[in-house]
């Protein structure tokens, strides 16, 4: 469909799934909860709000249905919105094209040179045929398809494998200036002891410096015995230069500290202790039966590599982190993209830079999505 006579038809009847909520509807939809209940002639001060009844159908007003693109909330792309079917799989074309060789063709290379890399037939489809396991939902409207896909497309690299985050110790230790292909720049956060993380040093020590008080922290502890054992080489590894004059042995084992074991892995290059226990932690239970603690680094390396594993760690992920589906799928891309990385010279960047030109170009192309 050509984007200068591109309409949405009227929105089909949306039919409530078995066990779905307002917030599950008004998630799938881009409608806030509150619009949905006035829109169904319910009263949304209500305490509680009546439930919505499986297999009834419900008004969605100015919804998202049949993956109609809305308009961009603070870049337009005036060409107009398209329907196609939800996107359900990875077989997708534009103009005819196989979605991957469309992209490798038309789009890498373009818009200033920010989508440099190619992008990865293998782990496309790997990713978007398990829609459900990856998003949560059977089907994703178009704008959802584009703001995951920009994730991870910057975040892989291109490729959509969950590898392991490249670099050295001391990369992954100290904190870095690094350029986008923008031509922004941004500070790397260092992963030492920094948001999620705990000190090097302290764990390297096993927290036999540490006030008693502050142990706890610690818990669980990464060695069976000090691997460190002075103060001078717990300042050393805690502090913010990576102690490239400790023995060999020393540095081994700092690589099961989690600095370098909670690296980026998986299609949203999950980061950070915490977001390992919160994110991945259930899949690993459930698939590897160990705790994210339990395991060394080469092994969280191959269960990140797990598709049970890194597709439900991306849908946790994004449910856990306050990243706004609902305003990703009306075309708020920068909330999502802020949400995400954490960044929002990121999210209002060159994420939306990415996510409004491929959505343009794909209007104008022309979508299908089939199963």
């Amino acid at each position: 469909m050509a984007a200068d006579d591109a309409t949405c038809d009227p929105p089909a009847p949306y039919i409530v799934p078995d066990g779905a909520t307002w917030d599950d509807i008004a998630s799938n939809t881009g409608v806030d909860v509150q619009r949905l209940l006035v829109a169904n002639n319910i009263d949304p001060n209500l305490s509680p709000v009546p439930p919505p009844t499986p297999g009834a159908a419900i008004v969605i007003p100015q919804g998202i249905r049949n993956a109609c693109i809305a308009p961009e909330n603070t870049n337009t792309v005036g060409v107009g919105a398209v329907c196609t079917a939800l996107i359900t799989s990875s077989h997708i074309t534009v103009g005819g094209v196989d979605f991957v060789a469309w992209f490798n063709s038309k789009m890498r290379g373009t818009h200033g040179g920010i989508f440099g890399n190619r992008l990865g037939a293998d782990g496309f489809a790997a990713a978007w045929d398990h829609v459900q396991a990856l998003t949560g939902k059977s089907g994703v409207a178009i704008n959802e398809f584009i703001g995951h896909l920009m994730i991870m497309y910057n975040e892989t690299g291109g490729t959509l494998q969950p590898s392991p985050e490249i670099g050295d110790a001391a990369y992954f230790f100290e904190s870095r200036q690094l350029h986008r292909a923008d031509g922004s720049s941004f500070q790397k956060a260092s992963y030492n002891g920094t948001v999620g993380n705990r000190l090097a040093g302290n764990q390297l020590s096993n927290g036999t410096l540490l006030p008693a008080a502050k142990l706890p922290a610690l818990q669980p502890l990464v060695f069976p015995s000090p691997v460190i054992t002075t103060q001078q080489d717990v300042d050393a590894w805690n502090g913010p230069t990576y102690p490239r004059s400790a023995p060999a042995d020393v540095q081994q084992a700092a690589m099961e500290c989690d600095f370098y074991k909670y690296r980026g892995r998986g299609l949203n290059q999950l980061t950070f202790w915490t977001n390992y226990k919160r994110y991945a932690g259930p899949s690993i239970q459930r698939v590897f039966n160990k705790t994210v603690d339990a395991m060394k680094s080469s092994e969280l390396d191959d269960a990140m590599m797990n598709p049970d594993v890194y597709l439900d760690t991306f849908r946790l992920f994004n449910l856990g982190t306050g990243a706004s589906i609902s305003q990703l799928v009306a075309g708020s891309f920068a909330a999502y993209g802020t949400a995400v990385a954490g960044d929002s010279s990121y999210g209002s960047g060159i994420y939306t830079t990415r996510c409004v030109a491929l959505r343009a170009a794909m209007v104008v192309g022309g979508v299908i999505a089939s199963d």
